[in-house]
């Protein structure tokens, strides 16, 4: 049965070049093209199973359409094309819906990548895994890691990197001595040192 591909895609000679692959491979798929998203709007197929979406078209912002395909079109992949080597733009790509992200100067086989996103439901080329890699091993900040703590903790955790003891936190936050050694504790745990002088020596400013 043949599949239906929906190519957003300003770049002319890039979408008929991806047409005339599809084309000359022999594979039952069917390539509905448009350069711009209003046109797309005003003629939206009634189903689509696979989207490839260029995030620099012409009329408006990639980007912003992935949640308004992926509503549409909740059954069908949605695979980026792109140029950007932007690591940002990847994260919001997929944060937004895409399951895939290709760069256009990876793509050397066009019918053959659509068979494993339809098969697999994902795909991401080599560039674009390693940076995902390289992201998630770069050491988190200061400021993601005490995300994750309270109002209270961050509170408490300026205090303790500033020098001040324990009694004379308490006693500017109005709590007990007990109170503030407890949410310590719980500081300790959370951003995964044993004691005050690795904590001081972690966020020291």
């Amino acid at each position: 049965m043949s599949k239906s591909i929906l190519l957003l895609e300003d770049d002319l000679e890039f979408a008929r070049e991806v047409i005339r692959r599809f084309q000359v491979s022999g594979s039952e798929y069917h390539v509905i093209h448009f350069s711009n998203f209003q046109d797309f709007k005003s003629n939206e197929p009634a189903s689509l199973d696979l989207i490839y979406l260029d995030l620099g078209l012409p009329d408006v912002d990639g980007l912003s359409t992935i949640p308004y395909l992926r509503q549409k079109y909740p059954d069908a992949k949605l695979s980026v094309l792109s140029i950007f080597q932007d690591e940002e733009k990847v994260f919001q790509a997929i944060r937004f819906g895409a399951c895939s992200y290709i760069w256009k100067s990876d793509l050397k086989d066009i019918p053959e990548t659509t068979r494993v996103i339809l098969e697999e439901g994902v795909l991401l080329t080599q560039n674009i895994a390693l940076r995902i890699i390289r992201h998630f091993q770069t050491p988190a900040s200061k400021n993601e890691m005490v995300s994750i703590l309270s109002v209270r903790e961050k509170q408490i955790l300026d205090r303790i990197v500033d020098g001040e003891t324990a009694k004379q936190i308490s006693h500017s936050l109005g709590t007990s001595d007990g109170t503030v050694r407890n949410q310590l504790k719980s500081i300790y745990r959370k951003l995964e040192v044993n004691s005050k002088s690795e904590l001081i020596l972690k966020f020291k400013r």
